[in-house]
């Protein structure tokens, strides 16, 4: 049987909100039991190469950001950065996903490439506000891809 995947995100803009303040919330369908710290991490210049999960890549320097991350990932699967970017990681089962679990539990290799919680992490680090963010998501997952296992200790297609 294949486990129910249900990320939820709420958004509550700074109009509709008494304070005037954004709200952000998210839930996530982690594996029970999977504890996710927050992570406080200072700004930062860059430095030697960043060993992902499964690739490699060149550093940059890094805004100051909180993050909540599965124990075992570098990546996050919520956070925010020191100029208000907020993101959260939402699963999406695409056609290209498909292709690459069937390839996989054919057993034929696969590309390796960014999970989506390091894809926000990086963001975090080095997107000076959204669109920013956004392009550095979308700037990496064209150069890297997006393929691996998010889940602790499982093959890829299943994580």
């Amino acid at each position: 049987m294949m486990r129910a995947w249900s990320c939820d995100t709420v958004v509550a803009l700074p109009d509709a909100t008494a304070s005037g303040r954004l709200l952000f919330g998210k839930n996530s369908d982690r594996p029970a039991g999977e504890t996710q710290p927050l992570r406080s991490v200072p700004a930062r210049a860059a430095g030697a190469p960043l060993q992902l999960a499964y690739v490699t890549i060149p550093d940059a320097p890094a805004f100051a950001h909180v993050g909540s991350a599965p124990f075992w990932c570098w990546g996050y699967e919520m956070g925010v950065n020191e100029h208000r970017v907020v993101i959260g990681n939402e699963a999406l089962f695409t056609r290209t996903w498909a292709e690459a679990v069937e390839r996989e539990t054919k057993g034929e290799p696969g590309d390796e490439g960014i999970l989506g919680m390091e894809l926000v992490r990086l963001g975090l680090e080095r997107g000076e506000n959204a669109r920013a963010a956004l392009d550095v998501i979308t700037g990496l997952l064209s150069e890297y891809g997006q393929w691996g296992s998010a889940t602790f200790g499982a093959p890829h297609a299943e994580g």
